[in-house]
C-alpha cells in the first residue's frame, strides 16, 4: 500500500466510515484532484516539449492542444496522437547548446 503520509489516528478514522461517508470523502478527493489537474493544465502551453510513460514505454512529444480536461501531445518518437491526463505529464528538461 502507498503511504500517504498520513498518522495513524486519520487512517483509523477512515477505515471506520460506512459506505456514505466513504463515497463523500470519494467525491471530496475527486473533486481535489480534478483542481490540480486543472492548476496543472495551466502550466502547460502549445509547443511545450512533455513526455508521460504509456504501456508502450516512455512517449515523447510536444503539446498542440489544451483540451478540457486533457492534453493532446503529438508524439515525437513516432508514436501518434495522444490525450493524456495533465497530472501525467512531465516537462522535458530543455537541452543546453554547448
Amino acid at each position: 500500500m502507498v503511504s500517504l503520509g498520513l498518522d495513524a489516528k486519520l487512517k483509523g478514522e477512515l477505515m471506520s466510515l460506512n459506505m456514505g461517508d466513504v463515497r463523500e470523502a470519494f467525491s471530496l478527493l475527486r473533486a481535489r484532484q480534478d483542481l490540480l489537474a486543472k492548476e496543472m493544465k495551466k502550466s502547460f502551453k502549445v509547443g511545450d516539449l512533455v513526455w508521460f510513460d504509456s504501456k508502450r514505454g516512455r512517449v515523447e512529444g510536444k503539446v498542440v492542444r489544451l483540451l478540457k480536461k486533457n492534453v493532446a501531445v503529438n508524439s515525437t518518437n513516432g508514436l501518434g496522437n495522444w490525450r493524456v491526463y495533465p497530472g501525467n505529464l512531465n516537462r522535458m528538461e530543455e537541452k543546453v547548446s554547448e
